[in-house]
């Protein structure tokens, strides 16, 4: 019976060691795991364990980190070590003392996802019995009208140029986002240390307005809100802050307005058709002007006339003028859907006149002119007019078909 107990009782030690033995291996060879589809970082549990790699005490002060998530169910906040791209998740409970910067306590979800926080972890209850806003990060609120180098890893504001590295955490909305989903109408906080900023902050996003149908009104004016004013150009897209504005498009005489509500990661599309008066027509005018190199200005802007140019219907003054050339000037009507205009300048000390000749022809008469020339019987948007002037005397004589002579000449050509 003694040695039926003796072999019971060496079992029992037998199989505790093992098991002793088990433990110990698995508790240093512990491997990171998964739960809800995040990464759980092991918990430091011992000195040498500690994420910063330091050997620390049973309370570890002095820990920095960023602020990546909160989860308050679960009582746990996930913190990226500063100046490492490491994570760990840590436990807090009732206990554990929140305060902000200045030492006021606070609730922990009054800390900001993307907080640079300094923590203290218990080893002996597995829990933080501290955290607080760190008082070392400066801190730059309301910044706007940044530029981000992302070549040299830089952030730009007013004359202040910073620096980040690959660490850098920026949150949006509570999310954590990349440096290149930023624009320079958000407006963000910074947080760092002396030129490295650790962690941006976006305090009020951007959305798009997306401009469609531009064609009519590129080279006009398109103005959202008191500060943005653009250039319309072939299906625009403009960052915008969030928020309400009155848009307005302006091209020429042709101007509208309508309220706009632009939201933070939307874009918003806009057809400028409903801004066009169906009253505002435009025709195209080709011009013809020798010699080469001469400059064409229309209504006091230069234009380039290698191909044809869309004016709306109506006067426009035009000056072509050449070095070694009398300067041309004439006020011109736009009434047809497309006018043609030959004009040669006068060299300086010729006295002889030139002509020119403008032919315009709408489309709906081309149909309409196979027995006609235009010394004959005028169609309703068709009229040949011949111009003489003279470089000494300026005077114009103009020939058309509303002149009685016109109508004598017509009949007897018939």
């Amino acid at each position: 019976m003694r040695t039926k107990v003796i072999g019971t009782i060496s079992f029992c030690l037998i199989c505790a060691a093992a098991l002793f033995s088990s433990c110990a291996s698995d508790n240093g060879s512990r491997q990171p795991s998964i739960s809800g589809g995040k990464d759980i970082a092991i918990m430091p549990t011992a000195s040498s364990e500690s994420p910063s790699g330091a050997v620390q005490d049973k309370n570890m002060p002095g820990l920095a980190g960023i602020i990546l998530d909160i989860d308050t169910e679960q009582q746990a906040c996930t913190v990226q070590m500063l100046d490492t791209s490491n994570k760990v998740v840590y436990n807090y409970n009732g206990g554990t003392n929140v305060v902000n910067r200045y030492g006021k306590p606070i609730l922990i979800e009054q800390i900001s996802i993307g907080e640079v926080v300094e923590i203290e972890y218990s080893d002996v209850n597995k829990k933080l019995t501290s955290i607080r806003a760190s008082e070392k990060e400066w801190e730059y609120s309301g910044a706007t009208n940044f530029t981000i180098d992302t070549e040299n890893k830089s952030v730009t504001v007013g004359s202040q140029k910073y620096n980040y590295t690959e660490n850098l955490v920026v949150v949006h909305d509570g999310r954590i986002i990349g440096i290149d989903k930023l624009d320079s109408v958000d407006v963000i906080t910074l947080k760092g240390r002396d030129k490295q900023i650790d962690s941006i902050l976006v305090t009020a996003g951007h959305g798009n307005v997306r401009l469609d149908s531009t064609a009519f009104f590129e080279g006009g004016f398109v103005e959202i809100g008191p500060k943005i004013v653009k250039v319309i150009t072939e299906n625009m897209v403009i960052p915008v802050p969030a928020g309400s504005y009155v848009l307005t498009i302006t091209k020429d005489d042709t101007t509208g307005s309508k309220e706009i509500q632009v939201a933070e990661n939307e874009e918003i599309r806009i057809n400028l058709t409903d801004f066009q008066s169906e009253a505002v027509r435009y025709g195209s005018v080709q011009f013809k002007i020798s010699p080469s190199g001469a400059e064409l200005i229309i209504d006091g802007k230069k234009t380039d006339y290698s191909a044809l140019v869309d004016l709306p219907y109506g006067n426009h003054s035009v000056v072509i003028k050449k070095d070694g050339y009398s300067t041309y000037r004439e006020t011109i009507n736009i009434q047809n859907i497309l006018t043609e205009y030959d004009i040669s300048l006068i060299e300086n000390g010729e006295t002889s006149a030139q002509t020119t000749e403008e032919t315009t022809t709408s489309k709906e008469d081309k149909d309409d002119t196979k027995d006609e020339t235009t010394t004959g019987k005028k169609n309703p948007e068709t009229t040949t007019i011949k111009r003489n002037f003279g470089s000494l005397t300026d005077e114009t004589t103009t020939y058309d078909y509303e002149s009685a002579w016109y109508g004598i000449i017509s009949d007897f050509l018939k």
